[in-house]
């Protein structure tokens, strides 16, 4: 009995060994985060991988320092993930044909620049590259010239700058997803996107941008414009976008959403956590204006009211989030009763102001305190500062007629003092020592006088 059992045993680990053999043998060879330097994997392992059967090989999260495709046997590769290593180079060079390379992920490494030696004609059956973290400082346009059937590409997180060559996308036509998120551009040339008519997906978020660039018009689905310095989004023509990302705006502080009438197919519209956005506002009405959008986010922005001219749109839409503003809760907000039903807002929707219903749930509050104050005595702004400005020009104005009357008498009174004013020789002095001007008349009869005996 005892024998049997150790013999079933035997054959169990016969069997693992020779599956765990087979395994070594599969296409699909997974030698990620082995802590792998080049000599381990080519020198060792790909010998006992049989290599050249290979046709997904991971040797993500090792520390390879470069790739080489001399010191290996690609035949049959469709699949090369080299991401999280510490490569500051790889290279095509060995094989006088082109390889079956479909997907290349080099990306969290440390490439300044791409040689004109890796990306070369061998490669060009890529349909994935991914060269997203790394140190690249620039892109020329000879980077990607082999790449003729390329769908994705990732730039993302290098420190780029405005050093991307505006026609380095010029033969990407078959090109679907383009992602540019971080790379510290400020400028975009207006010949970028020029050929990339196949184009789905972009992602130009994080980037201190100012202007919207030109854009791919007839395919573009996905735009993602987060976290950049635009003001103003006005210009938008894109017919088939369906998704809009405008999170995290520093800048935005007012939405026309009559901006987005060339956008017919939007279905969803993103601006959380746009600190300083204040209004949405429509000019003017138009019923059809984003007829299918279907998911509206402004959670966590500033916005303190809604206008009853978005009361349209939001009933369209399916999904309404809009958590985390400062609302004021007053007349203007009624019209969110109306759509209760659908949306349950005022059962989600805090007050923040006027004090007396701070932090109550808009569905608790008796529409008879939702009040607008009266502004028939309040003065805006501007009114006091014209009133001001009036009231400090009558005084300085008070003042120079009050300091030319006290001058004019000052004057006078210095002219009299002075030698400039008429010289009188005829005078007496009386008794009470004041002077008196004496006429011709005075001074004969004080002559007789005198002269009498």
């Amino acid at each position: 009995m005892q024998f049997s059992i150790w013999i079933y045993i035997a054959l169990i680990i016969t069997l693992f060994i020779i599956m765990s053999a087979e395994s070594w043998k599969s296409d699909k060879v997974d030698l990620s985060n082995k802590n792998l330097e080049n000599v381990d994997f080519f020198k060792t392992y790909q010998h006992d991988i049989e290599v050249h059967t290979v046709r997904e090989l991971n040797l993500s999260g090792n520390s390879l320092n470069s790739f080489l495709d001399c010191a290996t046997s690609l035949n049959n590769l469709e699949v090369l993930d080299l991401s999280r290593n510490r490569l500051d180079r790889f290279f095509f060079l060995c094989r006088n044909e082109s390889y079956d390379l479909r997907f290349l992920n080099v990306s969290h490494n440390k490439l300044e620049y791409i040689d004109e030696n890796a990306l070369n004609h061998r490669t060009g059956k890529l349909k994935v590259l991914d060269i997203s973290w790394n140190l690249l400082s620039g892109i020329n346009d000879t980077v990607l010239q082999h790449m003729k059937v390329l769908e994705f590409v990732s730039f993302a997180s290098n420190p780029i700058g405005d050093n991307i060559e505006e026609l380095v996308f010029e033969n990407l036509t078959t090109l679907t997803h383009l992602d540019l998120k971080n790379i510290s551009a400020t400028f975009i040339s207006p010949k970028l996107f020029e050929n990339l008519i196949n184009l789905e997906y972009l992602d130009l978020s994080l980037n201190p941008i100012e202007a919207i660039p030109s854009l791919p018009y007839d395919k573009l689905e996905v735009l993602d414009l987060s976290q950049t310095n635009l003001v103003n989004l006005g210009n938008l023509k894109l017919p088939n976008l369906r998704e809009l990302k405008l999170n995290n705006m520093p800048n935005l502080t007012i939405v026309i959403l009559s901006d987005f009438e060339k956008l017919p197919n939007l279905e969803v519209l993103s601006m959380k956590e746009c600190k300083r956005l204040t209004q949405l506002r429509i000019r003017p009405q138009n019923p059809n204006l984003l007829f299918h959008l279907r998911f509206l986010y402004i959670q966590n922005c500033a916005i303190e009211t809604l206008s009853s001219e978005l009361q349209s749109i939001i009933q369209r839409t399916a999904v309404f989030e809009f958590q985390n503003n400062p609302w004021h809760c007053d007349c203007r907000m009624k019209w969110i009763t109306v759509v209760n039903t659908t949306h349950n807002l005022s059962n989600t929707t805090k007050c923040n102001s006027p004090a007396s219903v701070h932090n109550k749930v808009f569905s608790e509050i008796p529409p008879t305190e939702l009040q607008c104050q009266v502004e028939g005595y309040s003065f805006s702004p501007i009114l006091w500062v014209c009133v001001t400005s009036a009231s400090l020009g009558l005084v300085v104005v008070g003042s120079i007629l009050m300091f030319k009357e006290s001058l004019t008498h000052w004057i006078i009174r210095r002219r009299r003092i002075s030698g400039d004013s008429v010289s009188y020789t005829n005078v007496i002095e009386s008794s009470n020592d004041l002077v008196k001007i004496l006429t011709e008349s005075d001074v004969q009869d004080r002559f007789d006088e005198c002269i009498k005996p």
